[in-house]
């Protein structure tokens, strides 16, 4: 048994962002190093690391969804290992590959014959849902996550596992929204309320090693309670692993 592929994969992709804080610091020598606006500031570097941290943190996410959902469904006998709601959900595709213009017609008469492809095309239809639920997946905040990992592998209230000595789950939570708020704001409007630091960019990939390691337990023991097998390793979370930071964690 190894550790979860999309924890492995998270924390190759963040290396790359000692690549990136090397430029910055050799950038920083330059002339323009105080110009926080030009296009010649080494600032871009900070501002494009911050970007970089979200992305990887929204990718994980979805791909610990799809490991997780593919492991259910490759240990799963029936589709009853998925709890009614993700059924019921799945259940709804169903009226959507209708070919008949007039839904109302499906609801009155077509769904007693189409019901019937869910006996036998049960897998299908549940990788038809979850592939609907991760392409529409955005803004990798606390309740976008919880509903993605509701709808397609019934695991509620993810989030809630995000504690750890030194962080409550409250604040894990304000952390990550002040990572998502800075981030929104450089990219849509290339400004935020306050500048990004050095510090910022050591302290918010931590932050996101941890929620995903601790994700990553918490779906294999979900996973393990469904169908009786674990999926990957358990992850070692230090009870040290990140102490909340009021000066860095400053939502708007």
């Amino acid at each position: 048994m190894n550790q979860s592929n999309s924890l492995d994969n998270l924390l190759k992709n963040m290396e790359e962002i000692d690549a990136l804080m090397a430029f910055y610091q050799k950038a920083k020598d330059e002339p323009v190093a105080n110009q926080v606006n030009s296009h010649h500031s080494p600032y871009i570097l900070l501002k494009s690391n911050l970007i970089f941290i979200v992305t990887c943190w929204e990718e994980y996410i979805k791909s610990l969804v799809d490991e997780s959902f593919t492991f259910m469904l490759d240990h799963s006998s029936n589709i009853e290992i998925f709890p009614e709601h993700v059924r019921r959900t799945t259940a709804e595709i169903l009226p959507q590959e209708s070919n008949l213009k007039n839904k109302e017609m499906w609801h009155h008469e077509k769904w007693k014959t189409d019901v019937w492809k869910l006996v036998d095309e049960w897998r299908e239809f549940l990788t038809k849902n979850k592939r609907q639920r991760v392409e529409k997946f955005q803004s990798s905040r606390k309740d976008n996550i919880n509903t993605l990992f509701f709808q397609t592998i019934g695991l509620k209230g993810l989030s809630d596992s995000w504690i750890w000595q030194g962080m409550s789950n409250e604040e894990a939570i304000k952390c990550l929204n002040t990572l998502l708020d800075l981030r929104g704001d450089y990219v849509h409007k290339n400004r935020s309320y306050r500048l990004i630091s050095e510090t910022d960019i050591e302290y918010f990939p931590k932050l996101i090693e941890a929620l995903a390691g601790i994700s990553a337990n918490k779906v294999r023991d979900y996973i393990y309670d469904k169908v009786g097998y674990y999926p990957w390793l358990y992850n070692k979370i230090s009870p040290n692993a990140l102490n909340f930071d009021s000066k860095r964690c400053t939502e708007r």
